[in-house]
């Protein structure tokens, strides 16, 4: 016997009943380029379209070999009739990323930078 009951059914003594379904989220990327200049500081979000919401994101320099300045330091030594110049190379990173975490609805990422640049900012958005 089939009996409909408030939110369920009873078939033959076995009780089934209506849950809501929860639907997939759907994914998509927000991206921003952001350009620095040397000496300055950089403080951009990458913004979620609307209905979707930040679940992760960070930044992309892009080719890992152009987030390093060279630096060469040069020192002149002399003493009697020697001269001689010491030079050394220092590596330092364009931007010293300082903050990169979710803030309202989008990815944000604040640092310092150490020479002119140019990189992306991305937030990972989910709907709902």
């Amino acid at each position: 016997m089939l009996k409909l009951m408030p939110a369920s059914w009873l078939i033959s003594g076995l009780l089934l009943t209506s849950a809501p379904v929860a639907l997939a989220a759907q994914y998509t990327d927000a991206m921003i380029t952001v350009s620095g200049k040397a000496g300055g500081t950089v403080d951009a979000t990458a913004v979620c379209p609307n209905g979707y919401r930040p679940t992760g994101g960070g930044y992309d320099f892009g080719n890992p070999n152009d987030q390093m300045v060279n630096v060469v330091d040069g020192v002149l030594y002399g003493g009697g009739n020697v001269n001689y110049i010491y030079l050394k190379k220092v590596f330092i990173p364009r931007v010293v990323v300082v903050r990169s975490r979710q803030v309202g609805n989008g990815w944000n990422v604040a640092g310092y930078v150490n020479s002119d640049v140019n990189f992306q900012i991305f937030a990972t958005c989910a709907s709902g």
